[in-house]
């Protein structure tokens, strides 16, 4: 599990402009839509909290994540545009 930012996310359709000497990567990945939140949520009772699953693309600045004396994973992968995800929730 990891972060990606809301300021990543975009729909199927976009246009991503990588970051320069970013040492860019990709992944696609399976995407959970959670619905309502919660906590300490029985197993039987997970689906309940998922709105859907749709497919989503994970695009990693990999320069950027290793970069300073304390990495920080989540900053290469919430540059803009970084997360494409759809088209479909189901």
């Amino acid at each position: 599990m990891f972060t990606k930012w809301v300021s990543c996310l975009t729909g199927p359709l976009t246009e991503v402009t990588l970051a320069p000497d970013g040492n860019n990567d990709w992944e696609v990945e399976l995407v959970v839509v959670l619905g309502r939140g919660g906590r300490h949520i029985p197993e039987a009772d997970a689906w309940a909290h998922v709105a859907g699953v749709t497919v989503g693309q994970d695009i990693s600045a990999r320069a950027i994540q290793l970069q300073g004396p304390s990495p920080q994973w989540s900053l290469g992968k919430s540059l803009p545009g970084y997360g494409p995800t759809g088209p479909w929730l189901v």
